[in-house]
């Protein structure tokens, strides 16, 4: 067992399912080719390590931090140049993670939390874009030219401590505030959904888990952005102390809503106060 610090790199195919059930073959020759021409050179190049594919996603070990956010950025410009011949339903984005810290390395595999964190903030970057964790940008801030927007603590599934993350694009890198900009909420009551999760140990109730925002009635705001206005939320919610929280049963006959303690909202726990509505959907103005 060896253990070293490490930079990690994640990166996964955006609409992967979707681009297969469209044209399997297609979609697999179009990966490979990237693979070959773009992805191993770049690698290859920033001195970089892969480590394994998995699938729709690579993993990536480098030594130096600098070399692979300069290898993310790259691999970003080359698939969206590929992506210019291509009609809107072809084009392939990947979406990239990068943390900082110690791993452990068996064999030709590596292990560990800083792993784990790579590919949990790769999820929030956008399709085409990065995500890096305040350790990385701490050690490559005034060495690269990039520009990087603050999402503040993040907090992730399954880690126990909120992290630092930013998204980091290509440009003309700027100073950055350790508070993000707060906007002006709008006069009309708003409403941010975050996925949803299913407590209740029921396969079934998947279904809920599986819903999207939609009609004429309401905004969805996505995961990310709820994040990244997390602060400015915080100070709104604790006004009233709370969030009020709705669900609804799967055969959409009964609706509860909750009132949930703000700290819930900072622990990621879900600890519910006492009050609470259960009725038919009929009842409810």
């Amino acid at each position: 067992m060896n253990r070293r610090l490490a930079a990690i790199l994640v990166a996964d195919v955006v609409g992967y399912s979707r681009l297969m059930e469209a044209d399997e073959a297609g979609t697999l020759a179009a990966l490979k080719d990237r693979r070959r021409k773009i992805v191993e050179p770049l690698v290859g190049q920033h001195a970089g390590r892969i480590v394994k594919f998995t699938g729709d996603g690579v993993l990536v070990e480098f030594a130096s931090v600098v070399n692979a956010l300069k290898a993310a950025l790259e691999l970003q410009g080359r698939f969206a140049e590929a992506n210019e011949a291509l009609a809107d339903h072809r084009r392939i984005y990947l979406r990239i993670g990068i943390n900082l810290g110690d791993v452990i390395g068996e064999g030709s595999d590596i292990y560990g939390d800083s792993i784990n964190i790579a590919a949990r903030i790769e999820s929030l970057a956008k399709p085409g874009g990065i995500c890096i964790t305040g350790k990385v940008h701490e050690e490559v801030r005034g060495k690269l030219d990039f520009a990087v927007e603050d999402l503040g603590e993040v907090e992730l599934k399954n880690i126990a401590r909120p992290v630092k993350a930013y998204w980091a694009h290509a440009g003309v890198s700027s100073s950055i505030s350790d508070t993000p900009t707060l906007l002006p909420l709008p006069s009309k009551p708003s409403i941010a959904v975050l996925p949803f999760q299913n407590m209740s140990g029921d396969p079934e109730q998947e279904v809920l888990c599986r819903w999207h925002g939609g009609g004429d009635h309401h905004c969805a705001v996505a995961h990310a952005l709820a994040i990244r206005y997390r602060p400015q939320l915080d100070f709104h919610l604790q006004a009233s102390g709370c969030r009020r929280e709705t669900g609804r049963t799967r055969n959409g006959s009964s609706l509860c809503t909750r009132r949930k303690r703000q700290e819930s909202w900072k622990q990621d726990s879900h600890n519910w106060a006492a009050d609470r509505y259960d009725d038919r959907r009929s009842s409810v103005g």
